[in-house]
């Protein structure tokens, strides 16, 4: 009888406070199930796979991978739109206009002004250090140890099935 696993590999994450994805990845398992009601009953056993950011309660000895929690929240700290209006030095000059300055259409700028700090200051944090020789050989290392290191129990299996979910970043990782 076969053996069926699943693994979820999630992609960047703009979160500037350290976060456990346990929870996104039980919700997207429980839509899923909803889908088709007889899942669990097909799946042997889930992998949820963690990489590239702190989880909550585990602050002591990080992999290099989940220090980009703290080097987000630092980058954020210098150029965040509220430090950079904060900083009084006179070669800071914010820029006017109606799409720069502090009147124009309100709801736009701070759209846009949450766009670029969610995902240009963060999200895209996790693609650069993935995307350099040493966080893509950590992000790797990281990944495939915690989907092997689960399937152990399974080496004597003749058919072992992987299913995997994955998105944004998670897919090239997948």
């Amino acid at each position: 009888m076969p053996v069926n696993i699943l693994i979820m590999i999630h992609g960047m994450t703009p979160d500037l406070e350290p976060r456990d994805l346990t929870e996104s990845y039980e919700k997207f398992w429980n839509a899923l199930i909803q889908r088709k009601r007889g899942l669990p009953d097909l799946i042997d056993k889930k992998i949820w796979v963690h990489w590239g950011h702190e989880r909550p309660g585990f602050p002591q000895n990080l992999r290099d991978d989940e220090k980009l929690t703290h080097a987000q929240q630092f980058l954020h700290d210098l150029v965040s739109y509220d430090a950079v209006r904060a900083d009084s030095s006179p070669n800071n000059i914010l820029m006017t206009g109606f799409f720069s300055g502090d009147w124009g259409i309100p709801i736009l700028r701070g759209v846009s002004m949450s766009l670029r700090e969610s995902i240009v200051t963060r999200g895209l944090g996790d693609v650069i250090y993935y995307t350099s020789p040493d966080g893509e050989k950590q992000v790797r290392k990281v990944v495939y140890k915690q989907a092997l290191s689960e399937m152990d129990e399974y080496l004597d299996k003749d058919d072992v099935r992987l299913h995997i979910f994955s998105h944004s970043l998670g897919v090239t990782l997948a």
